[in-house]
């Protein structure tokens, strides 16, 4: 029955891993044009004063080998900002929280739902996600490109928000 649910647990990350790309990947630069980002680039990070949002973006991105997502980089912003991994426990709690803290779009709405129906193992943490959401100021009225400079730990202070 181990066997099982470790396989169980391998196929449906790789199956959101795939959605994601095919969906998301494809999706997002319709729905989400962030004009102002679209010279934020890994390079671009690189200036950025140690332990500041900046640095701390650069360091997990280049940990995971990613590259900043081109057309919604303040979605990775966001990651490392409230301390949630790129992986699919990461995503959902990262998803939870925006609906706590407001946003209540499509895309956000789309990955509860399949959190519901795919990972009903990860909604107790998704939740505590969520009540912090709710406890931490919108982030929706932050422009995180400006504070790319900021401290991470004074950032999070400032936003009311606990890892």
């Amino acid at each position: 029955m181990l066997c099982i649910s470790k396989y169980f647990f391998k196929i449906r990350e790789k199956m959101i891993n795939l959605l994601t790309r095919l969906v998301f990947f494809n999706l997002v630069p319709i729905w989400y044009r962030e004009k102002d980002y679209l010279r934020l680039d890994n390079d671009s990070l690189k200036i950025y004063p140690k332990n500041s949002l900046g640095e701390e973006t650069l360091k997990v991105l280049n940990l995971y080998g990613f590259k900043l997502f081109p057309s919604y980089p303040s979605h990775d912003l966001k990651h490392i900002l409230l301390g949630y991994g790129f992986d699919l426990k990461g995503e959902i709690s990262m998803q939870f929280f925006e609906w706590g803290n407001g946003n209540k779009s499509f895309s956000v709405l789309f990955i509860l739902i399949g959190a519901f129906v795919l990972a009903p193992d990860l909604i107790p943490s998704a939740i505590l996600a969520f009540n912090k959401g709710r406890k931490t100021l919108p982030l929706n009225q932050l422009d995180l490109k400006e504070y790319l400079s900021h401290p991470l730990i004074k950032l999070r202070q400032k936003i009311h928000y606990e890892i």
